[in-house]
């Protein structure tokens, strides 16, 4: 047993060899907007990098502090009111959003809001290679 690389995924199916699928790969080349940076510049972007990780991770466990038959909501409830978090509204009505709950909204989320294949992903550079299926509930934006 050994350790995959970053994003990678094994496939494994019956009677067929495992197969890795690599999901993005970083290219470790200054993009020519952060050429100028300097220490402060770097320091603050790592900062923010983590502070955004830190919450993604918050969020993400959020859900896990509901029964599995709850609604997302439910979870941002929780935390409010058991934990004080503080959620600011964002105006989305400008996106396709689509609520997934169910696998027909599934279907309905990826016809609206993926991205045609040659679309790039804005935080990838190239189009995805796949979408998520739904696990209790989730938001599918774009």
């Amino acid at each position: 047993m050994r350790k995959l690389a970053p994003a990678t995924v094994r496939v494994l199916e019956p009677d067929r060899p495992p197969r890795d699928r690599v999901y993005w790969q970083a290219s470790y080349q200054r993009r020519p907007e952060h050429a100028g940076w300097d220490g402060p510049q770097w320091r603050e972007a790592v900062g923010e990098a983590l502070r955004t990780a830190a919450h993604r991770r918050a969020a993400g466990e959020l859900r896990t502090r509901c029964a599995a038959d709850d609604y997302f909501e439910r979870a941002l409830e929780t935390a409010i009111a058991d934990d004080g978090v503080r959620i600011r509204p964002l105006d989305i009505s400008a996106f396709a959003a689509v609520e997934v709950d169910f696998e027909d909204d599934l279907t309905r989320a990826n016809l609206r809001c993926l991205p045609l294949p040659d679309d790039p992903h804005p935080a990838l550079g190239h189009p995805p290679l796949s979408a998520a299926a739904p696990s209790q509930s989730a938001e599918g934006v774009r």
